[in-house]
């Protein structure tokens, strides 16, 4: 054994030392490297096993995992359907089919309405109402600034409504500048004129701006305050009740009646139904109002005295709402009207929340935060979050449990339970601030009654009703997920097919057997192989004999000498055996094995050990007749408590995980205990042999270094006595 220490030997004598001590510990350097050898045999068993039970882990991660894509042990598995949508509203619904699904036709007559959370929504828009100012010098040098109310029509005409209510249409003048002039930048021209200045209704007017545009009818303002168009010939714009009609010369609120009658006398000449006709005294036109508010002509006869009238032709109302504009649609119109709730850069969700521009101002507290609370979940934020971070923070919140968002199309606010259903309930308050309320910056009703209830799912499934709290959801076997109503559609049916499909299945059956073929091909290799005579006189190397070694040499020396490390292994051999076992019993619940469905071992090839024989044919008749039993077969677990009723009951995966279990804590455990007590006590035996080794080898040492030194002395007095004597060399 080599030592770390510089030895001088032999200067005096000549003597080899090193040799001849080496062949001194021949016989202890035998006894140490057939420790180590014994030694590294029983690491390498160690680590065989230690291999078997990771490739026994890797086949069940793989296979019999939910986290991998080959996991074959759901049931899920053997029912596979395809689904084929009917051509009418397939994206109303969307439908998958579960193990326990039946194939056939289905078909929801109609979606009447969606499952949602309770929900609160702005009542107003957030940000700054679109006001636009009009600036110029007038003839005194008087700088005027005239602010303009905006508003846009069904095809995206912008207008403005002054001061006084009226509004306006208005063009760039050619000779227009940017900075104030001394007119108007703009031509303006009326459009719409009030009735009343107390009211809350106009007349929309001709293109001569003077007089009524009868088509249009009248518009009135709704709570909201967007225009709506009023019904056209219902108007009374007189105390007498007399109705809006358009004169010779556009004189408003005039009444034509024939012959000088009173109004009276016409409404009972049209069967006394009051219904608010009149004549034209020049055209003899009798005009009367239509259910839809349209305006008809009359045509009429006299029968025994009295006239009866028939409604012959209508005339359409041709009129279309008007609605406020936002500010981000007054930018797309190209008015520059500032920056609204988007703030400074245009993105709403970006701006810090100091910086966005409430219709409400937004209030802080003194340390410049804000707080709230949503379903008891209290939160607080700075001045300088943005509304981003405002937002995701509370739909990240798990106790919150609610999604909020904003919307510039809609320009609010809209906060929403993700718990569905009439159960659903929201609660909302302001801690610090007035971010929440209707007078807030988010004009949130969050009070009991601005917060609308949720909504359960209706559906009418094969022609019964039926209820949901959710809109995604699991029934008779099918996982439906709706997506939009489908009520009041020419057609409100969405009909669909289920189609067993046996091929995923197949598919992932195969590709379990290879896997499992391969695991098994490699512990039949491990416990048969052995070593061939010349072979057997590869045992582990020591180190000094890999020093003289490539590394290749070293590592094929090592392959033929842990050859055969696991021969006859009782582990192993064992657990062969119960795998073969578990193919050709049968599973108690549905009467069948393994081997009668298509998955038998190779019956006259030994050479393949208990590898599985696919028989693919027999294995499709069985998915496609009794794809449920099939599932068993593979996947039922055992409520025995008996060892035998467990095994009987338990499927081929359920009894491949017991026997790969069997193996790791089984008698195996005691072969590994048994393993590492003896590595541990070959290791201190070992280390013991080292030092005994060292001691011996160090005592040689000292002899021989004992020897030179007498050596060296006798030399030096033979030297010195030759001096003496005149007999120098």
């Amino acid at each position: 054994m080599a030592m770390n220490v510089t030895r001088l030997t032999g200067l005096s004598s000549g003597i080899d030392t090193d040799a001849l001590i080496k062949n001194l510990m021949q016989v202890q350097q035998l006894k140490l490297d057939r420790q180590l050898r014994s030694k590294t045999t029983l690491e390498w068993k160690q680590t065989a096993n230690n291999d078997i039970s990771a490739q026994l882990k890797t086949f069940r991660e793989t296979y019999m995992s939910t986290l991998s894509e080959k996991n074959i042990f759901s049931a899920s598995t053997f029912n596979v359907f395809d689904v084929k949508m009917g051509e009418t509203n397939s994206a109303a619904a969307t439908i998958t089919g579960t193990a326990e699904a039946q194939a056939g036709n289905y078909t929801i007559n109609k979606i009447s309405q969606l499952a949602k959370g309770a929900s609160v929504s702005s009542k107003r828009d957030v940000d700054v109402q679109s006001v636009v100012t009009d600036t110029y010098t007038d003839g005194e040098g008087k700088v005027v600034k005239n602010d303009y109310k905006m508003w846009t029509t069904s095809d995206g005409q912008a207008l403005y409504e002054d001061k006084n209510g009226n509004i306006f249409s208005r063009t760039l003048k050619a000779d227009a500048g940017s900075s104030p002039s001394s007119a108007a930048k703009y031509d303006y021209k009326k459009v719409y004129e009030k009735a009343t200045n107390e009211g809350n209704d106009w007349y929309a007017l001709n293109d001569d701006g003077l007089t009524v545009d009868t088509s249009k009818g009248v518009f009135t303002k709704d709570d909201e305050g967007n225009f709506k168009v009023k019904n056209s010939w219902n108007y009374n714009k007189s105390t007498t009740g007399y109705k809006l009609d358009n004169a010779p010369g556009g004189a408003v609120g005039a009444l034509h009646t024939p012959e000088g009658k009173t109004l009276s006398w016409v409404e009972d000449a049209l069967d006394g139904t009051g219904a608010g006709a009149w004549l034209d005294s020049d055209s003899k036109t009798m005009y009367r109002e239509a259910s839809d508010g349209s305006l008809g002509k009359l045509s009429y006869t006299e029968k025994d005295g009295k006239r009866v009238s028939t409604l012959t032709e209508l005339i359409p109302q041709t009129a279309a709402p008007l609605t406020r504009v936002t500010h981000l649609e007054a930018q797309e119109l190209g008015v520059s009207t500032g920056n609204g709730l988007a703030g400074s850069d245009g993105s709403a969700l970006s701006t810090k929340m100091k910086d966005l521009q409430f219709a409400k101002d937004l209030q802080f507290d003194k340390s410049g935060n804000f707080s709230f609370a949503i379903n008891n979940k209290s939160f607080t934020f700075s001045q300088n979050d943005t509304l981003a971070n405002v937002i995701n923070t509370v739909n990240a919140d798990l106790t919150a449990n609610v999604k909020m968002s904003y919307s510039s199309a809609t320009d609010g606010f809209t906060i929403e339970s993700k718990v569905s259903g009439t159960a659903s309930s929201l609660k909302i308050a302001n801690i610090s601030g007035n971010f929440f309320g209707v007078t807030g910056a988010t004009g949130l009703d969050i009070n009991a009654s601005g917060v609308e209830a949720g909504k359960n799912a209706v559906f009418t499934f094969n022609g019964k009703e039926v209820t949901r709290d959710s809109n995604n959801f699991t029934m008779d076997g099918l996982r439906i997920s709706l997506n939009s109503v489908t009520e009041g559609e020419a057609d409100e049916t969405i009909k669909f097919s289920l189609n067993r499909n046996v091929q995923p299945a197949v598919d992932k059956i195969k590709a379990f057997v290879d896997g499992y073929n391969e695991l098994v091909s490699k512990l039949t290799t491990l416990a048969t192989e052995t070593k061939s005579k010349d072979e057997r006189t590869y045992t582990p190397l020591t180190e000094e004999q890999k020093a003289a070694m490539t590394e290749e040499q070293v590592k094929q020396w090592e392959d033929i000498a842990k050859k055969g490390i696991m021969h006859n292994d009782s582990g192993v051999q064992s657990l062969l055996s119960s795998l073969r076992t578990a193919l050709f019993d049968k599973v108690s619940e549905v009467g069948l094995s393994p081997a009668e469905i298509g998955l038998s071992t190779y019956a006259y090839d030994f050479t393949k050990g208990g590898q599985i024989d696919l028989n693919e044919t027999k294995l499709r008749e069985a998915l496609e007749n009794r794809p449920n039993d099939v599932a068993k077969v593979f996947t039922d677990t055992a409520t025995s408590e008996s060892a035998t009723a467990k095994y009987q009951e338990s499927g081929l995966l359920t009894r491949i995980m017991d026997s790969f279990s069997s193996y790791n804590v089984g008698p195996n455990t005691a072969l590994k205990g048994s393993i590492q007590t003896q590595l541990t006590s070959m290791s201190v035996k070992y280390a013991e042999m080292q030092t005994k080794y060292a001691d011996m080898e160090e005592k040689y040492y000292k002899k021989f270094a004992a020897l030179e030194s007498a050596i060296s002395k006798i030399q030096a007095q033979g030297d010195s006595f030759a001096s003496m004597t005149g007999m120098t060399s």
